[in-house]
């Protein structure tokens, strides 16, 4: 891919970002997860939090399903973070979280979904992401992951986290988990409970979200940087890498004996020969779509015809065929009223030491507008909400801990924007 690419590009994702309606902004789709369901390639997203179901069959993408959160308590729509697809006993699932609960659907005919359980935790947990790892699901959080049996009851958890959590996956390792964390890709023995490799990698985007793929055939793990496309093994040795010219790199993905891997890079996809580590084919992904499209997460499925990659791809989905063609592909038609501030983030305490059950006042500037916000204050977490300007202010009753000296953190759950303070507990 060549320089002007880059340029083109990233014109077209500035464009994503500032243009669209009045005071809103397009929802771009940047991640999800796809499967092969009775000869049909099934995609979905949870990126307007709420999940939505699409097929491909005869090369024509259909949206089959939107399923929202409703919180009857507040009258309101609780957003989803996070989903999986499962196929168990010829039925297809959908696994996902929002907040403090874990939701599994039966969405097997496409066009409804059944409630097949639910588990909400009462210790303030809040799951980021949840997936398969190995056999079992798990979810994600800021404390660590917690794995789950058949009947959604956790059975085992590790202390394993990441600065950005989008990163933590297994492929179908029963054995490791990988990350990719402060320019390192992160291999963690689920036998031994260790951080057991790190790997270099060199990010000049470090907020991006990024994924290796890990082949538990070969044991090879793949990974891409804002530079290379690398392929390690297990004991961290260099055993390829392709010089991509291109940044940012966002994941890499394959199927199982496949002979080729597929990485994004925001311009594009790649198709990589996995033993040579050669270029098989490429594609432009930037107005493929429509405008303002960027390659970020990708999802590979193997069907009767060969691979299907499926790109999250900014203003649209594309779904490309084995030889990288264009298969079909989908709009983003949900916006936000979210809309950045125009002042400097900014987090302010009503004192700077506290006692345990005292008041104490948490204000703040510089996230977007209407936007959620989360708030963590030692173990405990609090939800609130920026007004139009991006400003919020609320009192909260400080939480039983010991006596010491914690952060105080912010994030905005849309802008990914997180500003922190310390406090003193006496």
């Amino acid at each position: 891919m060549k320089k002007i690419g880059i340029i083109i590009a990233l014109l077209a994702i500035s464009l994503l970002f500032f243009v669209g309606k009045s005071d809103s902004k397009l929802q771009p789709y940047y991640s999800g997860d796809a499967v092969d369901f009775n000869n049909k390639v099934i995609f979905a997203t949870a990126n307007s939090g709420k999940l939505e179901i699409f097929k491909s069959e005869n090369k024509v993408i259909t949206k089959t399903l939107e399923i929202s959160n409703y919180n009857s308590l507040f009258n309101i729509n609780d957003s989803y973070s996070d989903l999986k697809l499962s196929i168990e006993n010829g039925q297809l699932f959908v696994y996902a979280v929002s907040k403090y609960t874990l939701f599994k659907y039966n969405i097997s005919d496409l066009y409804s979904a059944q409630l097949d359980k639910r588990v909400t935790n009462n210790y303030w947990e809040w799951y980021q992401r949840v997936d398969r790892f190995g056999s079992n699901i798990a979810t994600v959080s800021e404390k660590g992951i917690k794995i789950y049996n058949s009947d959604l009851q956790v059975i085992d958890a590790y202390n394993f986290t990441a600065s950005n959590p989008y990163s933590i996956r297994s492929n179908s390792s029963q054995q490791y988990l990988f990350s990719v964390d402060n320019d390192k890709v992160r291999v963690y023995d689920r036998l031994s409970r260790t951080v057991v490799r790190e790997m270099p990698l060199d990010f000049i985007y470090k907020s991006n979200n990024h994924r290796v793929y890990f082949d538990d055939n070969s044991n090879e793990i793949f990974a891409i940087d804002d530079t290379f496309t690398k392929k390690f093994d297990l004991n961290g040795n260099l055993l390829g890498s392709f010089r991509h010219l291109e940044h940012p790199g966002y994941e890499v993905d394959s199927t199982y004996g496949s002979s080729y891997l597929y990485f994004s890079n925001g311009t594009g996809v790649v198709k990589m020969n996995r033993d040579s580590f050669t270029v098989a084919d490429y594609a432009y992904t930037s107005m493929i779509g429509g405008p303002q499209g960027w390659a970020m997460g990708l999802k590979v499925v193997n069907t009767n015809n060969g691979d299907v990659v499926v790109v999250f791809n900014g203003s649209n989905i594309v779904l490309l065929d084995k030889n990288l063609k264009t298969i079909d592909s989908v709009k983003s038609n949900t916006y936000s009223a979210t809309v950045s501030s125009n002042e400097n983030l900014s987090l302010n305490l009503s004192n700077y030491w506290v006692t345990s059950n005292a008041p104490l006042t948490i204000s703040g500037t510089g996230f977007w507008s209407q936007e959620q916000l989360l708030v963590k204050f030692g173990n405990a977490g609090y939800e609130m909400h920026a007004d139009n300007n991006g400003r919020f202010s609320k009192e909260i009753t400080v939480p039983v801990m010991p006596v010491g000296r914690y952060d105080i953190k912010v994030t905005g759950v849309k802008s990914a924007l997180t500003y922190s303070s310390s406090i003193e507990l006496k």
